[in-house]
């Protein structure tokens, strides 16, 4: 036997390899037809051996009698529990049940491991050999449970009261004792519930994917017919096992992916999934449809430009060699971003596919213009040209920055302010430094700033006694203003370490992690973070550690419903200690559940041809929004999120069609809320 199992082990409802190492086997129980099938299964292939030569006991004993101080456990079989002998099996399965003849293998064939001159490989060669051995078994009681009471890894329970609550326990003997509990009485006898399927419609295939986390599957089927068969029919003729490693994107759970394929598009099939517990018994899911969908693009537009014609006019033009021969290509549509993000957002109709130019007659004057055109076809597939800069004719530089002011402190940090230009489109500046005022001022700022403020910090450590800063304003064409006067600073004589100070903290209730910048000060030796109770007057060093070499910290040593006081400073090489900032003040709650969105409203705007949703939630700050759309109103998909923002406009939409929304919030500190109710809107 040469085929390895090692990622089979992982995907089986009894997986040998993730099991935690205290207990020999796993125990399961389950009610079917009105009897209770119990199942249990080494963890590897020692345990396994053990069991095969030693055997197993079950009993049974009543959670109430239990209670009450009995422990007079009722044996469940008359004698210890054993494999069949071979023969045995062939007269009870015979010779077409091809799961009992696997496990007849596995128990009695003969162990085939390729010879070899290294020692190291035998024992590798061995280990996969038992391993495989073990992997197979598990497979065959998996798929037929009573598999698994001919090789002693099952057991039929059928003396029982349907109103009590039971404990059961296998001894293994000469190993360790397991146990399970089964409540009757509150005992949910329908069949288990298949994970929802997400359909990924692709040009001439679909990507159905489910999850697999929660659900009590180790394999499954996916069955398919035409609208107009009444047979289902299977695409695989053995169940499909997770062997990959995708992943959910958001919730980062194992995806089980298959794909279909279809000779045309938009040919419509019906499916359901079906899930195969570890009893061997099928559960059907709901039966849902596929299709494959028309998602090639038209070629892109190219060689797009955007010129400046006046103050108040951008010309926009560009090509597009359709060298594919599209013939389902219906116009374009330009698409505009007023952001250094670039977040292009639609700017005019669709435009008839004969078009090469468009002009924007409302440009910003004071902003950024970026547009790109895009090519699109009647399934609504786009695709897009490169982007475009575009901005109006402006030569006039803004006025020189006046009223400079400055301070300086101990540690060297420089603050500077100054009065804003009185031009309306200044939209930054750039703060120039040198050490001598006839040398070069270099660039501080990299990207123009945004504010009439800046801060510096300049070294102490040095001869040069004075430093000196010039200013220049920017507007939106980015003409440069005149420097401004440079302005001297006087370096002082007596240094302390400029101070640490505290970014951010999160609590989860029972420790409180700390983040905090580090000084800035060359000769900051030591970080110095105490502790106290708030009101209290004595302070607890909590932490010592070199400037820089850390800058978070979590502080255990917390109790819920207290209030403590953080202190952070540095010390220098001269043991000069840097002045309090302030003090981070820290209440230790429990996490709680986040508030539910409410007021969620949709909107068609038919001239857009999309739909604008809003929404009511409280403080919005430190919180995104993830958004789930449907057509049916039942099976949901995520389209987006938003940051930090109570509105969303979703574009993929369709004429004539009821969309189904919802919203979920969620913090940044990782809590997540519950979905808001759905609202429907009808593009009409």
């Amino acid at each position: 036997m040469k085929i390895k199992l090692y990622t089979l082990f992982f995907f089986l409802g009894f997986c040998v390899s993730a099991y935690a190492q205290e207990q020999s086997h796993e125990l399961k129980l389950k009610v079917q037809n009105n009897k209770i099938w119990i199942r249990w299964a080494p963890k590897n292939y020692s345990f396994w051996k053990k069991g095969i030569d030693s055997g197993y006991v079950l009993q049974r004993i009543d959670i109430d009698s239990l209670a009450e101080g009995s422990n007079k456990w009722q044996g469940l079989n008359s004698s210890i529990l054993k494999p069949m002998p071979l023969e045995q099996m062939k007269q009870t399965f015979g010779e077409k049940n091809m799961n009992a003849a696997l496990a007849a293998q596995m128990l009695y064939g003969k162990t085939s491991v390729p010879n070899s001159d290294n020692l190291g490989e035998i024992i590798y060669n061995s280990k996969a050999e038992q391993d495989n051995k073990l992997g197979f078994l598990l497979l065959a009681c998996s798929k037929d449970f009573n598999v698994a009471k001919g090789v002693a890894l099952g057991f039929e329970d059928v003396n029982f009261d349907n109103n009590k609550f039971y404990a059961y326990r296998l001894i293994a003997i000469g190993q360790d004792t397991i146990y399970g509990n089964l409540n009757l009485k509150n005992m949910d006898l329908e069949a288990y519930l298949l994970p929802e399927v997400e359909i990924e419609f692709l040009e001439k295939s679909a990507n159905l994917k489910w999850t697999l986390e929660g659900y009590p599957f180790w394999g499954y089927f996916i069955e398919k017919r035409n609208k107009k068969d009444k047979e289902w029919k299977r695409t695989t003729t053995s169940p499909i096992i997770l062997i990959n490693t995708n992943k959910d994107t958001i919730k980062k759970t194992p995806l089980m992916i298959a794909t279909e394929k279809y000779e045309e598009n938009y040919q419509v099939y019906e499916y359901r999934l079906v899930g195969i517990d570890d009893y061997g018994i099928e559960n059907f899911g709901p039966v849902f449809t596929a299709f494959g969908a028309d998602k090639t693009p038209p070629d892109n537009p190219d060689n797009i430009k955007a010129d400046g014609i006046d103050e108040n006019t951008i010309k926009l033009e560009w090509t597009w060699k359709n060298e594919s021969g599209f013939k389902d290509a219906v116009g374009f549509r330009i698409d505009k971003a007023i952001s250094n993000d670039f977040y292009f957002q639609p700017y005019s109709e669709i435009l008839p596919i004969s078009t090469r130019s468009f002009v924007d007659k409302t440009p910003a004057r004071l902003g950024n213009n970026y547009y790109r055109v895009a090519a699109i076809d009647t399934a609504g597939n786009q695709s897009f040209s490169s982007f475009a800069y575009g901005m109006v004719y402006d030569s006039v530089a803004p006025s020189t920055p006046q009223n400079i002011s400055f301070s300086i402190d101990s540690n060297g940090i420089v603050k500077l302010n100054w009065d804003k230009p009185k031009e309306i489109d200044v939209f930054g500046y750039r703060v120039y430094f040198s050490n001598y005022y006839n040398h070069e001022f270099i660039n501080l700022t990299g990207n123009p700033l945004d504010t009439n403020f800046f801060s510096d910090t300049i070294s102490l450590k040095t001869l040069t006694k004075k430093a000196y800063y010039k200013i220049v304003a920017l507007d939106y064409n980015f003409n440069h203003s005149k420097y401004s006067e440079a302005i001297e600073i006087k370096r002082p004589d007596k240094i302390k370490p400029q101070s640490p100070f505290f970014t951010n903290y999160f609590t989860d209730g029972t420790s409180v992690i700390l983040n905090w910048i580090p000084s800035y000060s060359d000769d900051a030796d030591v970080i110095i973070i105490k502790k106290r109770i708030s009101g209290e007057l004595n302070w607890i060093e909590i932490y010592q550690g070199k400037n820089g070499k850390d800058s978070t910290l979590e502080d255990k040593n917390v109790s819920r419903n207290i209030i403590y006081d953080y202190d952070i400073r540095a010390v220098d090489e001269n043991r000069l200690t840097s002045d309090a900032e302030k003090t981070l003040r820290v209440k230790i709650i429990p996490l709680q559940e986040l508030e539910d969105v409410s007021l969620l409203k949709a909107v068609y705007i038919k001239d857009k041809n999309q739909i604008e949703l809003s929404w009511q939630y409280g403080i919005i700050k430190d919180y995104y929004f993830v958004i789930y759309k449907s057509t049916d109103g039942i099976n949901f998909s995520e389209i987006d999120f938003v940051d930090e923002n109570n509105r969303f406009n979703d574009n993929d939409v369709k004429a004539a069609q009821q969309y189904f929304y919802k919203v979920k919030p969620v913090s940044r500190k990782g809590a997540s809320g519950k979905p808001s109710e759905k609202v429907a809107i009808t593009t009409n």
